[in-house]
């Protein structure tokens, strides 16, 4: 497809996953693609909210109950049909860096020196989705429950590893989404869905709206904390994005 403007690609509406830790700023590419109407120079997608959008943009999305976030919100992927994969986009995060990342932004950055050990088990015995093991996995599939205002708990169920087979389901679905990047190679991540969708590319998509205060501070940045799961994940949807990047060599100067 080219051209500037919104396109509902089955007829319905666009749907935003948001995966905790994944890459909020994602949220300015898409509505800006969606609503061109909207001001190219406003951040939409803050630290904090959505910022109040007209009701034909939102008619445009699957939205949800949450005012701040009524588009993005941390929601599982859950009883979707085919044809509404189909209009899904969302990013995908290594989980070594994920787990780093999720762990500064739950303690308040206030353990920025915390050991390898000290992360490993906070990101394993942790319920929040934003270092439970396997939370990617669980989102794509729907597999993961979550309550207000505790926020993306999961219970005990979903708390271990998720099975192989769970894994290879998330793995089907990435390709049936209308979009998978990640958010290691944003910049390539951008340009990409700009080639595959059309629609300028503005310079608010690629700032970082949510970086971590830790930056340079903590002992590491990358800890292979025993999630399998979302490793397995991870090198589907890189293998999804490097097959679509061949389409688009031009973005393969991006990364």
């Amino acid at each position: 497809m080219t051209g500037a403007g919104p396109r509902n690609l089955t007829g319905g509406p666009i749907e935003w996953l948001h995966i905790p830790k994944a890459g909020t700023s994602f949220g300015n590419t898409l509505l800006l693609w969606a609503c061109p109407e909207l001001n190219a120079s406003v951040t939409w997608v803050t630290n904090e909210e959505v910022l109040p959008l007209p009701a034909s943009c939102l008619a445009r999305f699957r939205t949800n109950e949450r005012k701040k976030w009524p588009i993005g919100n941390h929601v599982p992927l859950a009883g979707r049909s085919e044809a509404e994969l189909h209009n899904v986009f969302t990013l995908i995060r290594h989980p070594h860096s994920r787990a780093v990342s999720g762990f500064h932004y739950l303690t308040d950055y206030k353990r920025v020196g915390a050991t390898r050990y000290e992360i490993c088990d906070y990101v394993r015995s942790h319920p929040e989705a934003h270092v439970n093991l396997g939370a990617q996995v669980k989102f794509v599939t729907g597999e993961a429950e979550f309550t207000w205002p505790s926020n993306f708990a999961m219970t005990a169920k979903y708390a271990p590893l998720p099975p192989d087979s769970l894994v290879e389901a998330a793995c089907a679905r990435l390709r049936a989404f209308a979009f998978v990047g990640l958010s290691e190679h944003w910049n390539a991540t951008v340009c990409l869905f700009h080639a595959m969708y059309g629609g300028p590319v503005h310079g608010v998509e690629l700032h970082n709206v949510r970086k971590g205060k830790y930056g340079g501070v903590g002992l590491f940045h990358s800890l292979d904390c025993g999630d399998t799961a979302d490793e397995r994940l991870y090198a589907c949807a890189k293998e999804l994005f490097l097959e679509r990047m061949e389409q688009h060599p031009h973005c393969i100067r991006s990364m």
